[in-house]
């Protein structure tokens, strides 16, 4: 017998942007970026974010978003330092892609189609 809820990655999309009716389509579930790049996003706009605030904006669990951190942290990609009890994150713009297809491509030209213009760029 089908379940009548949505999949799991469905009801977390639903409740991250708040999505009053859920009627999404099973179709409209994938995007463009991956986690990865979602969290190189919210690390780049708030570069003192809590990661509990990052993964309820990306809609993974706190323990993906710290694995995920420490992925970008491992390849260069973002620079965390210690600033009391928080975490200062310097994202890397002037690194390239990592696919051999968008190699020719900084990492910062990505977060600049993506910044808001009516937000103050965070000073990195």
């Amino acid at each position: 017998m089908a379940s009548s809820c949505p999949p799991r990655n469905v009801r977390l999309v639903c409740r991250v942007f708040d999505i009053a009716s859920c009627t999404v389509s099973f179709m409209a579930v994938w995007t463009f970026f991956t986690n990865h790049a979602h969290v190189l996003f919210c690390l780049s706009a708030d570069p003192h974010v809590r990661l509990r605030d990052v993964a309820t904006r990306v809609g993974v669990t706190e323990r993906a978003a710290q694995r995920i951190v420490a992925d970008l942290v491992e390849a260069g990609n973002v620079e965390r330092t210690r600033d009391g009890r928080r975490n200062h994150y310097r994202v890397s713009r002037d690194l390239p892609l990592r696919h051999p297809i968008e190699q020719s491509h900084q990492i910062g030209e990505i977060i600049a189609l993506l910044e808001d213009p009516r937000e103050p760029a965070s000073s990195q």
